[in-house]
């Protein structure tokens, strides 16, 4: 059982300037964790070790200016599935052999660019993608987000190359998107938020759970499974309070916990320009969440909830760091991101 008081945690600093961050294992019978590291400009597959990134492979972006990305492994298959978006509003996607780590000039796979949206827009960029596990029903192969306007998810295609907007049921004015480090949470569809609501949604945009918060404690900013075949999943809010919930009842959560000192978390966000309220999972129902200037660390055991929360030393936070994601390695949480000059 791991002992959530005592964590190691490590700064783990990338050499180019990151947007995101997302854990996916690019080899099955591997027991070191893989991330996709996306830069404005680059997109790689890497792992991490000891405080330190080491790149697998590029994956080719021909001049984009990248915002997100995302990626999974099928359950089945020899090909990992990568989303990237870009400020034009096209997404990209990659099939990529697995297991293929000694080539870091570039990557062999099918690649299928698609434009969301229409040419004549203007002020618009995919700020959200999520690619989709175990669709075989027509419906997605990613889900994304576009900055500049509310209410419309996008579809897209692997195999047609086109985008769509979803017409999801229930209708949802705005919603955000969050990646999942285990697909089977959301059964081959995709999480989603509104201020108040936790949705997962099936590859064509049909609801399949719905949970809503109490008010007053929102916005919802982050949420993650336990791990392959846990029905449990964790759920933290802008102000602080960390819920968790077993996706079999349709009830209240599970556990609620307010902790103190990370009612600033958005708001600390916002102001620094940084992206501070993220989670990870060891995949065995234990939790790491960076909200604001705190780290809180969950763990269920047979129904037994634990939860404990430390200040965040300064070497994790701007002015000195600035977090992309969060990724347990063993038992050490390392904190990717970039470190920041200090001025004067």
């Amino acid at each position: 059982m791991l002992d959530i008081t005592a964590i190691p945690a490590c700064a783990t600093v990338c050499s180019f300037p990151l947007v995101c961050v997302d854990a996916i294992s690019f080899c099955r019978d591997s027991s070191q964790p893989s991330l996709l590291l996306v830069g404005h400009d680059k997109a790689c597959s890497a792992s991490v070790s000891g405080g330190a990134v080491t790149v697998h492979r590029f994956f080719p972006q021909h001049h984009r200016l990248l915002t997100d990305g995302a990626g999974y492994v099928p359950h089945s298959g020899n090909r990992a599935v990568l989303a990237l978006a870009d400020a034009a509003s096209t997404v990209t996607l990659h099939s990529v052999p697995l297991c293929a780590t000694d080539n870091t000039k570039g990557s062999s796979g099918d690649c299928s660019t698609i434009f969301v949206g229409e040419p004549w827009e203007r002020g618009v960029y995919v700020s959200k993608v999520v690619p989709l596990c175990g669709n075989g029903g027509g419906g997605a192969d990613a889900v994304c987000v576009r900055k500049g306007e509310t209410g419309v998810m996008w579809g897209t295609s692997f195999e047609y190359a086109t985008a769509w907007k979803m017409s999801l049921r229930p209708n949802v004015d705005k919603l955000d998107l969050h990646r999942q480090q285990y697909p089977h949470f959301c059964a081959g569809g995709f999480v989603a938020s509104s201020r108040d609501t936790l949705f997962t949604f099936d590859s064509h945009g049909e609801a399949q759970l719905q949970m809503k918060i109490p008010e007053g404690v929102g916005p919802l900013e982050a949420v993650q499974g336990g791990g392959s075949g846990s029905p449990l999943y964790a759920v933290a809010t802008g102000c602080g309070t960390v819920f968790l919930h077993d996706a079999r009842y349709t009830g209240g959560p599970l556990w609620i916990q307010r902790i103190s000192g990370c009612a600033d978390a958005r708001d600390f966000s916002e102001n620094l320009g940084v992206h501070t309220v993220m989670m990870t999972s060891n995949g065995r129902d234990v939790w790491a969440m960076l909200l604001g200037r705190k780290f809180i660390f969950l763990r269920c055991v047979n129904g037994t909830v634990t939860c404990r929360s430390f200040p965040s030393p300064p070497r994790f936070l701007f002015p000195q760091f600035s977090p992309a994601g969060l990724l347990f390695e063993s038992n050490t949480l390392h904190v990717v991101g970039n470190a920041l000059e200090k001025s004067g």
